[in-house]
C-alpha cells in the first residue's frame, strides 16, 4: 500500500501550499488533505481548474519536496459542504455524531483555520448534513 507524504504544491500565480499526498506514479498523486483551492483565486474558470480532496493530479518535482501542479487527472466528484463555525461550536460535542455518520457514509471531513469545517460525501451519497448540523449546535447552544 502507497504512503502519504507531505509535499509542497504551487499552484497558479505561484501560491505554495502543504498536502499530503499519496504518489500513485512517478508524477501523479492522489490529494489526502483538501488544497482550499478557493483561497487562490476568484476567478470561476480558474477555480474549476484547481483540484479537490482525493483528485488525482499530475505534478512536476521543482526542488526536494516541492512540486508544481500542472493538471487534475481525474476529478473525485465528492460532493462538498462548508461550514464557518465559532469557537464554541467547534467545541461542541454535539457535532460528533453528525461527523460520525459522514465517515459511516465513506465521506470524509477537515476542519483548518479553527472553524472552517468542510465536509465531503461520495456524489452519490442522498445525505445532506446541513440540517443536523444545525439541530446539533441549536442543542448545544441551549446546554
Amino acid at each position: 500500500m502507497a504512503k502519504q507524504k507531505k509535499i509542497s504544491i504551487e499552484y497558479p500565480g505561484g501560491t505554495d501550499n502543504a498536502a499530503y499526498v499519496t504518489f500513485i506514479g512517478k508524477n501523479e498523486a492522489r490529494l489526502e488533505t483538501d488544497p482550499m483551492s478557493c483561497l487562490f483565486t476568484e476567478d470561476e474558470d480558474e477555480l474549476k481548474s484547481l483540484p479537490n480532496l482525493r483528485d488525482l493530479v499530475e505534478l512536476e518535482e521543482i526542488g526536494s519536496g516541492k512540486y508544481r501542479f500542472l493538471r487534475v487527472s481525474r476529478r473525485t466528484q465528492l460532493q462538498r459542504f462548508e461550514f464557518l463555525l465559532s469557537d464554541p461550536e467547534v467545541q461542541a460535542k454535539a457535532l460528533e455524531p453528525v461527523l460520525v455518520r459522514v465517515v459511516e457514509l465513506g465521506g470524509d471531513w477537515e476542519r483548518v483555520f479553527g472553524g472552517v469545517l468542510t465536509i465531503f460525501l461520495p456524489h452519490d451519497c442522498q445525505y445532506d448534513p446541513s440540517d443536523d448540523f444545525r439541530k446539533a449546535l441549536a442543542t448545544s447552544s441551549q446546554e
